[in-house]
């Protein structure tokens, strides 16, 4: 990356973690939420508010990682890690 910093660090930015795109008092976020916790992927994950996702973005969770997305509820998380892999 920029000035010898390894790329997954420049900036705050960690391309190593999907980021989870929630929006407040949306229940399949919720759902999200606690499938990735009963999955114990919770340190695959970056929270980030709706706000933070592109304009485009039209359902909620949306889930981004290198290029890849995938938007709404997966019960399987192992599948979404996958998927975004």
């Amino acid at each position: 990356g920029p000035h010898g910093f390894p790329p997954h660090v420049y900036e705050g930015y960690d391309d190593t973690k999907i980021n989870f795109y929630f929006m407040d008092g949306c229940g399949f976020c919720e759902k999200a939420k606690k499938a990735i916790k009963a999955a114990g992927k919770e340190h695959l994950f970056n929270m980030k508010s709706k706000e933070e996702a592109s304009k485009d973005v039209r359902g909620f969770p949306h889930f981004e990682k290198g290029g890849k997305s995938h938007s709404g509820y997966m019960a399987d998380i192992d599948e979404l890690v996958q998927k975004l892999s």
